[in-house]
């Protein structure tokens, strides 16, 4: 689920909604409450920015990943990344 401020021939001013943030926010709210009907968990890909996570924080989607968390990894530097979270004490955002 990746939601975009980008608008068709222009941009919005930080910290407005334009129309197609509004028809992803919609979009997503309708898969998320379709998941929680099935009793399944829901997961948003392609992540890129604190103010989408909030939204879909918000919005009520379960899991994330993305770009905001971790570019693409080698399988073997999982493990270092997953150390370094938890050494430092924190949740990834």
């Amino acid at each position: 689920m990746r939601l975009s401020s980008r608008s068709g021939s222009g941009s919005a001013p930080p910290g407005a909604t334009t129309s197609s943030d509004e028809d992803s926010a919609a979009i997503v709210r309708s898969i998320v409450a379709l998941g929680r009907g099935l009793k399944m968990r829901t997961v948003a890909e392609g992540v890129e920015t604190e103010r989408q996570l909030a939204m879909l924080r918000e919005l009520g989607c379960d899991e994330f990943q993305g770009y905001l968390f971790a570019r693409p990894l080698d399988p073997a530097a999982v493990p270092a990344l997953l150390q370094a979270v938890n050494l430092a004490g924190r949740d990834c955002p």
